[in-house]
């Protein structure tokens, strides 16, 4: 026992001297200075400080769905619910669809959900430029556009012009559908 609290003892002494507190505190246990203990005690004090915390946020619930466009999965495409109405002071939530047009979404994590309330949706589907065959010089020197070119109609993807509104249950929703039409 007693040797366990001259341990922690010196630990706090350690602590205290890499924070510049206690600067003599290596020469009267005649410990040498050197980079990994320094390391590996502010390693250990940030650990037992700040902590791991992977709880996210609370009250969120799982959704998920499949966008179409005329009747088609649209893949990759960037879905966003941003809150309006009641919840209008919540975080947006965001998914990517994936080929068959399927998209789970995240606030904080991935596939943590979104907050229970009414939502305007953006869908976003950009043409990606094409590269295949392409040096890496002739991608540099290559023009860039300024303007996407979008591959949904663009009233999907501003929140003002969305005509997409949904209100999410304290369930959640497993099968959300999402029609984009020309």
């Amino acid at each position: 026992m007693a040797q366990h609290k001259i341990d922690i003892r010196v630990g706090k002494l350690l602590c205290l001297q890499v924070l510049g507190i206690f600067p003599d505190f290596s020469k009267r246990l005649k410990i040498m200075k050197t980079p990994h203990l320094i390391c590996l005690v502010l390693a250990l004090f940030v650990v037992a400080t700040i902590g791991c915390n992977k709880s996210g946020l609370s009250g969120l619930v799982p959704v998920q769905g499949t966008v179409y466009y005329n009747d088609e999965p649209l893949a990759g495409a960037s879905i966003s619910f941003i809150p309006t109405g009641t919840n209008a002071e919540t975080r947006s939530g965001n998914g990517i669809s994936d080929q068959n047009g399927h998209f789970v979404l995240m606030t904080l994590n991935p596939e943590d959900g979104v907050y229970p309330g009414e939502y305007v949706v953006t869908v976003i589907k950009v043409k990606r430029p094409d590269v295949e065959g392409k040096t890496l010089s002739e991608l540099v020197n290559q023009p860039r556009e300024t303007i996407p070119q979008y591959l949904v109609p663009e009233k999907y993807t501003d929140k003002e012009q969305s005509d997409l509104r949904f209100t999410i249950s304290s369930k959640g929703e497993k099968e959300l559908r999402i029609d984009l039409k020309d």
